[in-house]
């Protein structure tokens, strides 16, 4: 029994340095669990794409910009992220914007954003705006935000 608590107190003190450090620990499989049960894939708009390549080149052809947002499946703020876009609360311009989500567990998916933003912190999701050149003309926002902060990124044009 006091072998367990001593572990317990490696892991804490563990993941209390890594919170100081502003990096996120790996849950573990039990917490991983009630974390995707807990944040279930919101269904999104018919108007989102996946594919990094066709989202720029389709912006630059029709002079729109990218709205961008990397995240995962179990992170639970990014599925309130998407919940904000379902309900309406974040309201993306379909004339403005091309919409594009893309998975960080996926190598490509996180190259093509980080080529191209810089995020202040490590925290999903990670949204941002940029031009069919994968020019950012905006700084990326990370982690939770209001529907608000969400509407005030891409309130600003190139």
């Amino acid at each position: 029994m006091q072998t367990k608590a001593i572990i317990l107190c490696a892991l804490s003190l563990a993941a209390g340095a890594c919170a100081a450090a502003g990096v996120e620990a790996a849950p573990s499989p039990a917490a991983t669990n009630a974390v995707a049960q807990a944040a279930k894939p919101v269904e999104l708009p018919p108007y989102l794409t996946e594919d990094f390549n066709a989202a720029c080149a389709k912006a630059k052809k029709e002079g729109r910009l990218v709205f961008v947002s990397i995240g995962r499946e179990i992170c639970g703020r990014c599925q309130k992220f998407y919940g904000f876009v379902k309900d309406g609360k974040v309201k993306i311009d379909e004339k403005k914007y091309v919409f594009i989500r893309l998975d960080i567990d996926n190598y490509e998916h996180r190259e093509y954003f980080y080529s191209t933003f810089d995020p202040p912190d490590r925290k999903l999701p990670f949204v941002g705006v940029m031009d069919g050149d994968r020019t950012a003309v905006k700084e990326a926002l990370s982690g939770s935000h209001t529907p608000k902060e969400y509407q005030k990124l891409m309130s600003a044009d190139k």
